[in-house]
This record gives C-alpha cells, sequence and structure tokens, in this order.
C-alpha cells in the first residue's frame, strides 16, 4: 500500500513540475532534470572542540546556471544551509 501511495504522490509532483518547466522555457526530459539536480551536493561535517561538544558544519556544492534555473522554477532556495553565529 506505501508503493500505490508513493507512486501516486511522485506521479503528482512530476505533473505539477513539469508544467512550470515550461513556463521557463525549460525543455528536458526528467532524466536529465533529475542528473542536473544532482550535480549540487551537501557536504556535513563533524568534529570534537576541545570542550567535548560536537560541532556539525554543513555546506553545499557551487551550483551550475542550469541548477540555479531549476530551483529558481520551483521557488528552492539556491543554498539551504546558512552559517549561524553562535
Amino acid at each position: 500500500m506505501d508503493y500505490l501511495l508513493l507512486g501516486l504522490q511522485a506521479y503528482w509532483f512530476v505533473n505539477t513540475v513539469i508544467p512550470q518547466f515550461r513556463e521557463q522555457q525549460i525543455q528536458s526530459i526528467w532524466r536529465e532534470i533529475v542528473h542536473t539536480v544532482y550535480t549540487q551536493k551537501a557536504v556535513t561535517t563533524l568534529a570534537q572542540n576541545n570542550h567535548e561538544e560536537v560541532i556539525m558544519i554543513s555546506r553545499c556544492s557551487e551550483q551550475n546556471q542550469h541548477v540555479k534555473k531549476i530551483f529558481y522554477t520551483l521557488k528552492y532556495e539556491n543554498f539551504p544551509f546558512s552559517k549561524k553565529n553562535p
């Protein structure tokens, strides 16, 4: 039953996103879009300081123009991680 729900959600997502891409002149097949978005990576590093506190640092790779256009179309933030000072 979970697979059916997941399949329906995926179908809904694709059929919602594709018209948005057409409006923004993004003419790619779904596999190319997924492959393009997978070029952006997120890296998380854990370290321990002298006070035995664990520090977590997360960074995203730089985006190329294609990824920026896709994220803009979907109204996603370009960089989901921001630097926070304690």
